[in-house]
């Protein structure tokens, strides 16, 4: 297959802002699988662009990428505020530890500090957004996808999710509660054939105990436990669950143990899973310079996951067949 990889960029998969992606295609006389890649941000920030680099290197192992951008939660103002004040008080901290022209600097850096989050709470008047958005962005893409694919050469049948930090949450997400691919008439446990997660969150429990995580459970999940509890892959978990690789950092300490819960759960029942870490990386490094030492085999284990998944499904099609 040749090296040659075309881009086609801006594809609407829907009608609200941000529902777009990029199609990553090699040349190929034959359909190609195809993988789904949802980027990180801890559903705030980040954009597809950033996956280029990601993308372009699976593409050249002979798979059509889809790149995909979905709507992002904003912090309210009363959680600004309160991230202002903690901030102010470092700066004061240092400030006293430091001398007469350092505390200067820092008094213009936290006066620069406080004129920007001014503005931004000026700003910031749109109503919040929050879970099941950024999830239902993921499962129209993937929906446009079956739809979409053969115009690209591609093979909906052979559909795979692929995912960082908070897209690796919402491709875990998709593919194990079903209500959300349910809405475009499609089985998540049939459609979806695999997922890969790099560095992702699957727990709210993990994730309420941190200061951090319980500010990002407020932004994007609410305060409703009710509907907490649709947005995490841990409470989903069925023996007919796609296959996973889950992929983590040396260095992410908290998220492994998210990883290290979400991985007995499926061995538990039953579902192919496969776990790797990464010495030398971190949580940003892994999903990024593929081509550098420490990261190199990341391509690897992801296309030789994929081919066992492929003969993951053809041995239990040729079971049922069988049967």
């Amino acid at each position: 297959m040749s090296h040659e990889i075309g881009i086609t960029p801006n594809i609407a998969f829907g009608n609200a802002p941000h529902q777009f992606l990029d199609i990553y295609r090699p040349l190929a006389s034959t359909p190609l699988p195809i993988i789904l890649y949802i980027h990180g941000g801890a559903w705030h920030w980040g954009g597809r662009g950033r996956a280029k680099e990601a993308c372009l290197a699976l593409a050249r192992q002979g798979f059509l990428v889809m790149s995909l951008s979905y709507r992002l939660s904003t912090f309210s103002n009363g959680q600004v505020w309160g991230h202002l004040q903690y901030v102010a008080l470092a700066f004061v901290m240092l400030g006293v530890a430091s001398r007469r022209r350092q505390r200067f600097i820092l008094l213009v850096l936290l006066l620069l500090v406080c004129i920007v989050t001014g503005v931004y709470m000026l700003h910031n008047r749109a109503p919040p957004l929050e879970h099941p958005s950024h999830v239902q962005d993921v499962a129209a893409a993937i929906a446009w996808a079956c739809r979409h694919a053969h115009e690209y050469r591609g093979n909906p049948n052979r559909l795979f999710l692929l995912g960082h930090s908070a897209g690796a949450h919402l491709a875990a997400l998709v593919a194990t509660n079903r209500t959300y691919l349910e809405h475009h008439q499609l089985d998540a446990h049939k459609v979806i054939k695999g997922v890969v997660c790099l560095s992702g969150l699957y727990s709210d429990r993990r994730l309420q105990r941190t200061h951090f995580g319980r500010e990002l459970c407020l932004s994007v999940f609410g305060v409703d436990p009710r509907k907490t509890i649709t947005a995490f892959p841990i409470y989903y978990v069925t023996s007919s669950t796609p296959p996973h690789l889950l992929m983590n950092a040396d260095e992410d300490v908290t998220l492994k143990r998210h990883t290290w819960d979400y991985y007995f759960l499926l061995r538990a029942h039953g579902v192919y899973v496969t776990s790797k870490v990464y010495r030398g990386t971190n949580h940003f490094t892994l999903a990024r310079n593929w081509g550098h030492a420490g990261v190199c085999h990341v391509v690897q284990d992801i296309v030789g996951f994929l081919r066992e998944v492929d003969v993951y499904w053809t041995d239990r099609e040729a079971r049922v067949d069988k049967y």
